[in-house]
């Protein structure tokens, strides 16, 4: 157990040491970062094209935005689509619930052509026989009463 101890606290005692190196690795990354960005930017200006560098990290930067956009669209374009699909699923659902009585209403709505035909023929006859009575009515009225 002792010995367990003593083993952990040599491996915390060497990321310590790891850490307190690569925190200073990094200061003097940083610092080297800084100069060689400030020679760029003389670099730039002694050759006519300042803003060069910061240019090309705003077109990167914008490059980037692009990309995660077209994702976001080609996700909303793969929802959209999902969507159709489902709708179009709910459509054939629902289009072979109504077949049976689509098929049921045919044969009705053929009769019903039927007999608005034969009522139409039937109230054309009486119409033109009540004009042929209320015409010999008249007849008759003026032969008698005058």
């Amino acid at each position: 157990m002792n010995n367990d101890y003593k083993k952990k606290r040599a491996e915390i005692s060497e990321i310590r040491a790891e850490v307190g190196i690569l925190t200073r690795s990094e200061e003097i990354l940083k610092e080297q970062e800084e100069e060689i960005l400030k020679d760029l930017r003389v670099f730039e200006e002694k050759h006519g094209i300042s803003g060069y560098t910061s240019a090309q990290d705003e077109l990167e930067h914008v490059s980037t935005l692009k990309s995660e956009l077209d994702k976001q669209k080609g996700q909303t374009l793969e929802d959209i689509s999902e969507m159709v699909q489902q709708l179009h699923m709910k459509i054939a659902e629902k289009k072979s619930a109504l077949a049976p009585i689509i098929k049921e209403l045919r044969p009705m709505r053929q009769k019903c052509q039927e007999l608005t035909q034969v009522y139409e023929e039937n109230k054309a006859a009486y119409d033109a026989l009540a004009a042929k009575l209320e015409s010999s009515r008249s007849q008759l009225e003026q032969v008698y009463f005058i």
